[in-house]
């Protein structure tokens, strides 16, 4: 099978390219935001990731299968670019910073979820990996409890999403199908 995987490299890619397994692309996202930090002078901001993603997927091969590992991040950059550069999508976005607000993170999803149809459209299977975060109650303090640290955009525009987690008495992970 063909795969293009973008990563940020972790113990298991290298184990598995170890065993003989090739991608036919594979991206290091943490070289890539090395890269983009590096013609910023060093300073990292979603805000200038945004721009070089839309790139990056344009220049992606249309392929069988593409598994993105992790989202998150780049999730959170189409909101920070669109905080950034209010005036490139609206230039009234109110006097009151709960309007304001408002207006980036519903101007940061519609990105989003663009990236994602692209994405979708490009591929036949598209795999978004993210990971799980702690929940906190009124008072901040931590309950034990996880959720997935995913976007309201990913989670409106995925098909399918399966929360797996490490089985504490078995090999075997537990998958638990959510949409």
């Amino acid at each position: 099978m063909s795969l293009s995987f973008l990563d940020h490299i972790g113990q298991q890619l290298k184990e598995i390219e170890a065993s003989g397994r090739k991608f036919k692309d594979r991206i290091d996202m943490i070289n890539f935001r090395k890269l983009i930090t590096a013609q910023h002078n060093g300073v990292y901001r979603g805000a200038y990731i945004y721009p070089e993603l839309e790139k990056l997927i344009d220049n992606l091969p249309s392929d069988k299968v593409c598994i993105w590992d992790t989202w998150t991040d780049h999730g959170k950059a189409c909101r920070e670019y669109v905080n950034v550069n209010r005036k490139l999508f609206n230039d009234n976005f109110g006097n009151k910073i709960e309007v304001q607000q408002g207006m980036v993170t519903k101007y940061g999803r519609m990105l989003e979820e663009n990236l994602i149809n692209v994405l979708r459209d490009k591929f036949k299977l598209v795999i978004f990996v993210n990971h799980l975060k702690g929940v906190y109650n009124e008072a901040g303090v931590a309950t034990g409890q996880k959720e997935p640290d995913a976007s309201t955009a990913l989670q409106k525009t995925c098909n399918m999403i399966v929360w797996c987690r490490q089985n504490p008495s078995s090999p075997v992970p537990i998958i638990l199908l959510l949409k």
